[in-house]
């Protein structure tokens, strides 16, 4: 009815770009009805936990540590910055770790479907004491390379993160590692069934510090509000404010106490409608 297939060409005769097209489609949600599956967060908080864990005297473990800091840092995906399938066009190099001032380093990242014309960008870090530091660990990790293969220097167009064998680092190879790490941690497995995302993790950590949504919004490349489905409540939060519950439904029965589940059912969304309306209208209470 508009005179043009938009699968094919614009309104001006312009031949459509598939991948602006795919990248429009995602963020029209097309595929909303089905199950949103959430990835455990990678907080700060669940690094410091893990850190003793890590040998650092390991190659490839020091690598993904690397790869776990600076991804949280940032707010990375995956894809952003490790190896996915046989993309070269995302692949980071050496030459895109750039070091602005003293303490300040900045990302060139590629590609990244942030932008719906895949323009790179720059995402910045900054040094700091908590030992959770993504410039110090990735000077670390370049430190390590040229001790493991005995260049002076790394090439700038060579991979900026590599296993033991010198390959690019994927995404498949650090998730494995890193989950190796958390099991030693002590965390359960069962809370990674759907993936471990250092993106969610990293908007976690502002939130749980305090950082106002605009800030993550800005630090995360969101355009749109999706980013609010990137903030998890911690443990001990979800107890608190289910403590919170309790005492405002001034409630002695145990069986009429908000349990910490129940809770975070109702912040994760997956109550019903009939669900909402049970809660939100108790009888006899407000």
């Amino acid at each position: 009815s508009y005179g043009f297939d938009p699968l094919i060409e614009d309104r001006h005769m312009r031949k459509t770009h598939k991948q602006i097209l795919t990248r429009a489609l995602r963020k029209m949600r097309l595929d909303s009805s089905t199950e949103r599956r959430i990835k455990f967060a990678v907080a700060k908080s669940v690094l410091l936990k893990t850190r003793e864990k890590v040998d650092m005297n390991d190659f490839d473990e020091q690598a993904v540590w690397a790869v776990a800091v600076l991804g949280t840092d940032c707010l990375l995906r995956w894809s952003e910055v490790c190896e996915v399938g046989k993309n070269d066009k995302k692949l980071l190099r050496v030459k895109d770790w750039i070091q602005q001032s003293k303490t300040t380093f900045a990302l060139r990242l590629h590609d990244t479907k942030t932008m719906m014309h895949g323009d790179s960008m720059l995402v910045t870090c900054v040094k700091n004491d908590t030992g959770l530091c993504s410039p110090s660990e990735v000077a670390k990790h370049l430190k390590n390379r040229e001790k493991k293969f005995g260049k002076i220097e790394c090439k700038l167009s060579d991979p900026l993160f590599v296993t033991e064998d010198g390959k690019p680092m994927t995404s498949k190879f650090a998730q494995k590692i890193l989950k190796d790490l958390l099991k030693r941690a002590g965390f359960d497995e069962s809370l990674w069934q759907f993936g471990l995302s250092l993106r969610r993790g990293g908007a976690t950590t502002l939130a749980a510090s305090g950082v106002p949504d605009r800030v993550i919004r800005a630090m995360g490349r969101w355009k749109s509000g999706s980013y609010r489905l990137y903030i998890d409540l911690q443990l001990h939060e979800k107890e608190m404010w289910a403590e919170v519950v309790n005492r405002l439904l001034r409630s002695k029965e145990e069986g009429d106490r908000v349990s910490v589940e129940r809770l975070s059912e109702i912040i994760d969304g997956s109550m019903t409608e009939s669900d909402e309306y049970e809660f939100t209208v108790w009888p006899g209470r407000r």
